[in-house]
């Protein structure tokens, strides 16, 4: 038999004492923790910022491109407008506004300080013939100067008291000067440029006759000079050409002889030259 402990029995107003058990130790695992598995859907961080700049590399670039081409669309554009070009694609307002050449008119070929000069309105004055190039025509150089009707040619002068009064032809630029005769003056152009008439250059009781000149082959014929009696002193002067074209006007006055003192008018058929006294 087994000696068994006596059970205390609390005896009445006594205080029961449980002594408490103390609680087994957590069994502590001996393995450290797993680090979670990566997702399949994880970027590095890497990663993310190589194509962060890839995207931004390529950005650049477009940006660049669209800049540079705009420049030499600009810049061809441009050239075109230098040019005088136009296209149909330049918006309005980049269409140049550009002066025209002036036109020619016969009224811009002048004498100015003794040259004969061709001048534009409110533009810049060009010589023609410059009156240094001719010592004949003195301190004062041309007098007088005319456009053909063609607007090629022109014929111009230069008056006493030049030491050489003479009449000039030339281009219509100024080169191609030609000496027409010396004392010769107010010269006029026939209708069809192929021709020009004038008068000598003479003292006042001496005769003044018309002449014409061929610029082509260069021959000068005396018009009026069979027209006038023996002894009388005539002196004729140039007025114009008559509505068809086809004839001279001109007038006259005797200076001396049995006539003297008597005038009148007068024209010139130009396909017959005779001389017909109105």
């Amino acid at each position: 038999m087994e000696d068994q402990e006596p059970k205390m029995t609390p005896q009445k107003g006594e205080t029961t004492v449980h002594q408490e058990q103390p609680s087994p130790m957590p069994k502590m695992d001996t393995e450290p923790p797993q680090s979670p598995e990566p997702s399949s859907h994880f970027t590095p961080p890497s990663l993310k910022t190589g194509l962060g700049f890839r995207i931004f590399v390529i950005l650049s670039l477009i940006i660049v491109a669209a800049i540079y081409g705009g420049v030499v669309y600009l810049y061809s554009q441009n050239q075109k407008i230098k040019k005088g070009e136009t296209s149909e694609n330049i918006n309005s307002n980049l269409t140049p506004t550009s002066t025209p050449t002036p036109s020619f008119s016969p009224d811009q070929v002048k004498i100015k300080n003794g040259s004969v000069v061709r001048e534009i309105p409110g533009g810049e004055t060009t010589i023609l013939v410059d009156k240094e190039n001719y010592d004949s025509t003195g301190i004062t150089g041309f007098a007088k100067v005319v456009v053909s009707p063609d607007e090629t040619k022109i014929c111009f002068e230069s008056w006493p008291p030049a030491p050489e009064p003479a009449l000039y032809i030339a281009d219509i630029d100024g080169s191609e000067v030609s000496e027409v005769s010396p004392n010769r003056q107010n010269c006029v152009w026939v209708p069809d440029s192929q021709k020009i008439m004038y008068v000598n250059s003479s003292s006042k009781t001496t005769p003044a006759n018309i002449y014409l000149f061929s610029p082509t082959d260069e021959v000068e014929t005396n018009l009026t000079k069979d027209s006038v009696s023996e002894g009388t002193v005539r002196r004729y002067e140039i007025v114009g050409f008559s509505a068809d074209g086809g004839k001279i006007i001109c007038t006259y006055e005797d200076v001396g002889g049995t006539d003297e003192g008597m005038g009148g008018e007068c024209e010139i058929d130009l396909s017959t030259l005779a001389v017909n006294f109105l």
